[in-house]
This record gives C-alpha cells, structure tokens and sequence, in this order.
C-alpha cells in the first residue's frame, strides 16, 4: 500500500470521526463515533480502513452481524473499557453469558475483554468476606453491606441477669430498658440479679466486596496481571 494511499485513508477516518455513526446491529441501531470503535478493537479497525470509507456512511447505517444484546455489552465496554459484569448473591455468576460474550469478544477482536472472561477474572471481582464474633440471641446486624447472618451456639456460662424492680418480664436482663418508673420503683437499693445459664453464640457474617481494580480494563489490578501475562508469554516464546 502506496504513502499516499495511507493517508488519503487516515485522512477519511479523521473525517467521519467527528460526528456519530449508526449500526445496524439486528433489529436494533447503535449510535457512537467511528473513534470509539477503532480504538479497541482490531474488527473495526478493519471495517473503517481502505479508499472506500467515506462511502460506506453515503449508503445508511452501516450493518453488522451480531446478537445486538450482546453487542450492547461490547460498546459499552468499547466506550469505557469497563467490563460487564453478570453475578447476583444467590445465584452467583451467570457463565451462559460469559461463555456467549467471550466468542463475541473474539469476533470483534477486544483482547482485553477476551482476557477477562478466558481467565475467569469476572471471579475477581466480586469476593465473599467472612466474618465471626461473640454474640447473644438478640444481636443485631446494622450493616447494610450483610449479605447473610448465621448464629451458632458456641457456649453455656453462668451468667447475672438483671431483674427489673418492677418485675416487667420484657426489661429481664436489659437495664436500659427500665425507666423513670422502674428508677422509682429501685429506689435507694441496688439492682437485683439472678444467676442462670446463658447461651453464648458465634455470629458468621458473610458481605460482599467489589474490586473495583478488576472491573475495568484501566484498573490497577487488571492492567498488572495483563502485564504479567505478557512478560509470561514472552517469556515462554524466547
């Protein structure tokens, strides 16, 4: 291929980058900008390259041949290199659609996203923390981020429960729960206990955490281990 040739096409791509383009993907149309395409992926570069570029946007929406649901998630990833992401707390990650993703990812040439879903880094992204302490019966959760709480009887100790000087069954073992009248009722004289067995329980807490570092192909975490996976390869060639 000639020089000028050469650049009679770089100046066609500048062209038609500055405004949107139309995709026709299926029954559904995309609008994005021939930048957007190019930069990531080896398929569009391809597409938008040779003398007869600025023809292809003369003849309509320019067609491509795939699923447009799965298409939405490569533009999206094409437009912000964030990786999608299918995963709920109960039914975990759905494979299905990374196994689908991943030929498209192929198709279009999008190394980065074919490396994130080859190697499973989806996994990465989300993690369980599993926590325990001591606790009673009656603990309470006040973390919003608690996905589930188990309680498993650990102990039996001897223990003081404090018994309201009114008798009120709902204030056994909560002081803080009498008030001025209880106060009233105590007087000068010192609060009163029992002794009895108490139960004593480990609480296992279980949360989820979202790396961020994993869910962009820009996130430090990403960015290290495609660079060590270069260094590997390379490596292994030598």
């Amino acid at each position: 291929m000639s020089e000028l040739v050469q650049k009679l096409q770089r100046c066609a791509l500048d062209y038609v980058s500055e405004g949107p383009i139309t995709l026709q993907v299926g029954d559904r149309r995309f609008k994005t900008t021939v930048q957007t395409l190019v930069q990531k992926s080896g398929y569009f570069k391809k597409v938008f390259s040779g003398p007869s570029l600025t023809q292809k946007f003369e003849e309509g929406p320019l067609f491509v041949d795939a699923d447009p649901g799965l298409f939405g998630h490569i533009l999206n990833y094409l437009r912000r290199g964030v990786f999608p992401l299918k995963f709920n707390a109960t039914q975990g990650h759905d494979y299905g659609f990374y196994a689908t993703l991943l030929q498209e990812a192929k198709y279009f040439q999008r190394h980065g996203l074919v490396t994130f879903l080859e190697d499973q880094c989806f996994h990465k992204c989300v993690t369980w923390e599993t926590t325990s302490q001591d606790c009673d019966w009656n603990f309470v959760v006040d973390e919003s981020s608690v996905t589930s709480v188990q309680l498993f009887r650990d102990r039996e100790t001897e223990g003081k429960v404090y018994i309201c000087p009114r008798g009120i069954d709902c204030h056994r073992g909560s002081p803080e729960a009498c008030g001025c009248q209880c106060q009233k009722a105590l007087g000068d004289d010192e609060p009163s206990y029992d002794t009895e067995t108490v139960s004593k329980y480990q609480c296992v807490k279980r949360k989820l955490r979202f790396n961020p570092e994993w869910m962009a192909e820009d996130g430090r975490a990403f960015a290290a281990y495609q660079a060590e996976q270069a260094i590997l390869k390379g490596a292994g060639s030598a």
